[in-house]
C-alpha cells in the first residue's frame, strides 16, 4: 500500500512538473519557506517557554533539508530548460 502511494505521488509530481513546470516548483518552495517561517516562530516561543531544544533543532534541520531539496529541484528544472533551449538553437543553425 505504501509503495502504491509513493508511486502515485511520484507520478502526480512528474505530471505537475511537465504540465505546470517552473511555477509548480516555485509555489512549492514558497510554501515550504512560509511553513518554515511559521515553525521557526513557534520554535522561538517554545524556547522562551522552556521547550525541548532537541526537538526544535531537529524540526528546523528537517525544514532546512527540505528547502535545499526544493531549491535543487528548481535548479534542475532551470538546467533542463536551458538544455532544451540550447538544443533548439543548435537545430536552427
Amino acid at each position: 500500500m505504501f509503495r502504491a502511494a509513493i508511486e502515485a505521488a511520484w507520478t502526480l509530481d512528474q505530471w505537475l512538473k511537465t504540465k505546470v513546470g517552473r511555477p509548480y516548483t516555485i509555489l512549492l518552495t514558497i510554501a515550504l519557506v512560509a511553513g518554515m517561517a511559521a515553525n521557526i516562530r513557534a520554535a522561538v516561543l517554545q524556547v522562551r517557554s522552556g521547550g525541548n531544544l532537541a526537538v526544535i533543532g531537529a524540526t528546523i534541520a528537517v525544514y532546512a533539508i527540505l528547502l535545499v531539496n526544493q531549491l535543487a529541484q528548481l535548479h534542475e528544472y532551470r538546467q533542463a530548460v536551458h538544455a532544451r533551449r540550447a538544443a533548439r538553437k543548435a537545430q536552427r543553425q
